[in-house]
């Protein structure tokens, strides 16, 4: 059944979170009444379809989204966006009071998650580096600790209310440079793969003497510059921008 009609609206990430309110009564959602307003996250009542204004981002905005309930019922977390692809962690009590910011990265966040004990919330984010990891922050605050057993290029983390399951999505880019031989009048001929690897190559640029080629690779775990011979052999690391 429809519980209610919101904002026709794009966030700034793809990621979604746990709408539910513990005991299963409210949905926290975005939404907005205007254009012109920033998002904010209400409190949705699943019974009744009533909402209530739960955060106040402020004018300019993008505003508020992936909202995530403490399992304790006692707090509220989301993602505030100043602008596009720039994000961080917000915590506010659900009780009253004024939301307090928990990490200072200015990186894009696609979905977080909480631990059943309510003292910490991990996090999909690029800090560190060009590649998305989880990572997970106290409540309290303080520097947030990556999540070393799950791999890269992760989000959207889902823990089990027992705490013994993780669950995400990993993207796999598998983007190569290809070479395209040309007939005389001009048209491809063949195609074959010159530049490979498990991650993204792209970007290629020959050297003014043709004996070189740059391009950008994902294959160090950082967005890099490599270089390599014409023929795509040999390849060598130039300069990390990680």
């Amino acid at each position: 059944r429809k519980l209610a009609k919101i904002f026709p609206y794009q966030v700034p990430s793809d990621g979604a979170s746990h709408y539910y309110s513990p005991d299963g009564k409210y949905l926290a959602i975005p939404d907005k009444s205007s254009p012109s307003e920033p998002l904010s996250v209400f409190l949705l009542s699943i019974e009744t379809g009533e909402r209530r204004k739960l955060t106040s981002p402020p004018a300019g905005v993008i505003g508020d989204y992936n909202p995530a309930f403490s399992p304790d019922g006692k707090w509220l977390a989301f993602a505030r966006s100043p602008r596009w692809s720039t994000d961080d962690l917000y915590l506010m009590p659900l009780a009253g009071g004024e939301p307090r910011r928990l990490t200072f990265d200015n990186m894009t966040i696609n979905g977080l998650a909480w631990t059943p004990d309510s003292r910490e919330i991990v996090f999909d984010s690029r800090r560190g580096g060009s590649s998305r990891h989880l990572w997970r922050v106290a409540i309290t605050g303080g520097t947030p600790e990556r999540v070393d057993t799950v791999g890269p290029d992760v989000l959207s983390p889902a823990i089990s209310p027992q705490g013994r399951r993780l669950a995400y999505t990993q993207t796999l880019d598998d983007i190569n440079i290809w070479r395209i031989e040309l007939d005389a009048a001009g048209k491809a001929k063949a195609q074959t793969e010159l530049i490979a690897s498990t991650f993204g190559d792209h970007g290629p640029d020959y050297s003014p003497d043709g004996r070189m080629i740059a391009f950008t690779s994902g294959r160090s775990g950082n967005n890099a510059i490599w270089v390599c011979e014409s023929d795509g052999s040999k390849p060598r690391l130039l300069h990390s921008c990680g």
